[in-house]
């Protein structure tokens, strides 16, 4: 690590916060210069005892100007800035090409990973809600253009992260592969020609299946792919490894990943799950907007249990602001009772002969979906790509639905 990348200038001068030009050179290199090592050391530590009010001057300071309107959006140049945080890491966080999205990223991500390194024992939800909140955030009249806004950027918060996944984890899990790019996108078109939604985890057992089986998550008969590959060889005259003609790749990847989707077709519940997704979907939209006499459906499902026991409406009651009758009213109509009008596909909730209310199967899902997935359904795919990654309530969840809808 070398002084000069850090701006170690011995005419800069000390201030009540800014660490010297000396200061700087002594962490970096240990050379006191002039002054004492202890003299240096009760300078540095006396500046870090004063980082919280450097910072309360500097957002009073960022207010101040917004107030008197001498902010403007060009004030911070982050194509200037230098960043610092990961030649401190122990280990730098990967970044991907698509993830380096120019300088404000790079400031962005700096501004994350110091507080990343400030609270690296803690559970960083509550920090990153509110760094949303305080983006994007409305008053309270404006509450669901918030929530618009919110939800659309968790869904592309969601999309990226499984961008990050493919690239990372395939540069590793397929490495020294060529192509992977060019599967990647075989792969979509294909699913896409199925009317599959193509998710990136989906994708990457995919692709990770056509190199080598061994390496994929997915669960399919070997002998079947080999067979396939054997017709494809046979149609081409060419010896049984992968083509390094390059013209030729395409053919093979596309004729291998189209015989591994029909396969997750016929041997897995892939389709069972896209269609569950579309349902999921609809009823995911009725959970957010639907309400009766002012009790919001989104409240009142909340307030059952998940874990396939049942709960008193006095109990929803007493959680939220609306009438016993409310509450029943709103449960009706998401249950199978043959008064009222389904607002679902299919019914979410289910009163009992104690006269208590509970999820059914498919309202377990679309509670998982709505409250712990941030509605969106694409998770469920995971049952298939990537198994092991559900929790065996979420696994119980699923089969229990897929069973229902036999």
């Amino acid at each position: 690590m070398e002084p000069e990348d850090w701006n170690v200038d011995d005419t800069k001068l000390a201030s009540q916060y800014v660490l010297s030009g000396s200061e700087r050179r002594y962490i970096l290199t240990g050379d006191c210069g002039g002054p004492s090592e202890a003299y240096l050391n009760r300078q540095i530590n006396g500046k870090v005892d004063l980082l919280t009010e450097r910072i309360q001057d500097f957002l009073d300071d960022i207010s101040l100007y917004h107030l008197g309107d001498y902010w403007n959006e060009n004030a911070v140049d982050p194509d200037s800035l230098v960043y610092r945080t990961q030649l401190v890491r122990d280990q730098e966080i990967s970044r991907t090409p698509r993830q380096n999205a120019g300088p404000e990223a790079d400031l962005a991500f700096e501004i994350g990973s110091l507080f990343g390194m400030a609270h690296s024992d803690t559970d960083p939800t509550n920090l990153i809600w509110d760094f949303l909140l305080g983006v994007v955030g409305r008053p309270g009249e404006e509450i669901e253009q918030e929530r618009v806004h919110v939800q659309r950027i968790i869904g592309q918060i969601e999309k990226r992260y499984d961008q990050r996944l493919f690239e990372l984890g395939a540069s590793l899990v397929l490495d020294g592969e060529d192509g992977v790019e060019e599967m990647y996108e075989i792969t979509r078109d294909v699913l896409r020609a199925e009317g599959i939604t193509s998710t990136v985890p989906l994708i990457t057992s995919i692709v990770q299946y056509q190199i080598d089986p061994e390496l994929s998550s997915l669960d399919l008969n070997e002998s079947a792919h080999e067979e396939v590959i054997e017709d494809f060889l046979s149609s081409t005259g060419d010896h049984p490894e992968r083509p390094q003609d390059f013209s030729n790749e395409d053919d093979w990847d596309e004729t291998g990943i189209r015989s591994i989707v029909h396969r997750l077709l016929a041997e897995t519940p892939l389709q069972e799950l896209e269609d569950l997704k579309s349902s999921l979907e609809a009823d995911t939209h009725q959970i957010y907007t639907r309400k009766q006499f002012g009790a919001q459906a989104e409240e009142v499902i909340r307030c059952l249990p998940i874990d396939d026991t049942s709960i008193g409406r006095d109990a929803i009651h007493s959680e939220i602001p609306s009438s016993r009758a409310m509450v029943t009213a709103v449960l009706s109509r998401f249950s199978s009772q043959e008064d009222t009008p389904l607002w679902a596909m299919q019914p979410v909730t289910e009163e009992t002969s104690d006269a208590t209310w509970k999820l059914t199967p498919y309202g377990r899902l679309l509670y998982k979906t709505v409250y712990e997935y941030e509605g969106s359904p694409t998770w469920i795919f995971r049952f298939v790509a990537n198994h092991d990654t559900l929790t065996d309530q979420e696994r119980t969840i699923i089969s229990d639905v897929l069973r229902d809808r036999d």
